[in-house]
């Protein structure tokens, strides 16, 4: 059997939050180019215009926060694990220190 690590278990969890950002911020922009051509196939009618740029700002906030949090994983990732693996940041006591 396998041995599993810390480690191992945080870099998973970390690749798929990562892929399923990568998802959501794929949807996110299918709606907003769907809001975009939305808008410009109903130019002639308001409501479906208004209900046009609203899908364009779901869409666009969608993308922004997506955007954040597959970043947040990757600083997570860069600052949490390196080649040794689990990488914790921790204080040093005083007398650890040498004080």
């Amino acid at each position: 059997m396998k041995d599993i690590s810390y480690a191992t278990i945080v870099e998973n969890i970390l690749v798929i939050i990562q892929n399923l950002t990568g998802l959501g911020a794929a949807v996110a922009l299918f709606f907003f180019l769907f809001g975009i051509v939305k808008y410009l196939t109903h130019s002639d009618n308001a409501s479906k215009r208004t209900e046009s740029v609203q899908t364009i700002t779901y869409g666009l906030v969608a993308l922004f926060v997506l955007i954040a949090v597959w970043g947040l994983v990757l600083l997570l990732q860069k600052s949490l694990l390196d080649e040794s693996g689990l990488n914790i940041p921790q204080f040093k006591s005083a007398e650890a220190a040498g004080k």
